[in-house]
């Protein structure tokens, strides 16, 4: 049965298979989850902008749940404070999404993701890397992700033996405070050395 009940053989198709390729690992992950928290009602956040049961959430509907919980969020704040147009700005740790929001919450039925198309989705752009991907010197260049330090370990300045990442380039060219910046239970920030660098075979 398609998971997208919407007009486009291909993009519909292409949801499908997107949905049937990510689900099982997701199911898996929540009813872990769900083992650790019996009793416990859990709601997770759609693409769509919307909250679903966890028996309903689905891989079609996990594949940019943070953005859209952020322009969510970030529309309800600008409702109270009497706001009606703002862009948002979301910089996670793998990318950096911008979203409109002029009154409505914008959704879009094509939403290319790392070439498929998906269906029914809040129409968030990715405009930049985020702040965990990892920087990488290949050819004689710098590049940047798409893989991401994740959490844990992190960017290398939190100390837990992390890669090199854009929160650490942003360290060092004094973009980020050490004094300033949260660390939230985690090692404090610290700029990397010359021998730190050197060591990962980085140019100075």
């Amino acid at each position: 049965m398609p998971s997208a009940p919407l007009l486009g053989l291909v993009p519909r198709a292409q949801t499908t298979v997107a949905d049937a390729y990510l689900t099982p690992v997701l199911r898996a992950r929540i009813d872990r989850l769900a083992a650790q928290l019996p009793g416990t009602p859990l709601y997770f956040m759609q693409s769509g902008g919307g909250l679903a049961k966890a028996e309903d959430f689905r891989g079609r509907d996990a594949v940019l749940p943070g953005p859209a919980g952020g322009i969510v969020g970030a529309a309800r704040t600008a409702e109270a404070a009497g706001i009606t147009r703002i862009i948002g700005f979301d910089m996670g740790g793998t990318s950096t999404d911008v979203a409109l929001y002029a009154g409505t919450l914008e959704r879009s039925f094509d939403t290319p993701i790392a070439g498929i198309e998906l269906r029914a989705m809040m129409n968030i752009h990715t405009v930049a890397a985020g702040g965990g991907s990892i920087l990488h010197f290949e050819s004689g260049r710098l590049s940047v992700g798409p893989d991401s330090a994740g959490a844990n370990p992190g960017p290398a300045c939190y100390r837990r033996g992390g890669p090199l990442t854009v929160t650490d380039a942003n360290l060092l060219v004094g973009k980020i405070q050490p004094g300033h910046f949260p660390t939230f239970g985690l090692m404090p920030a610290v700029p990397l050395t010359a021998r730190w660098w050197k060591k990962n075979s980085l140019p100075l």
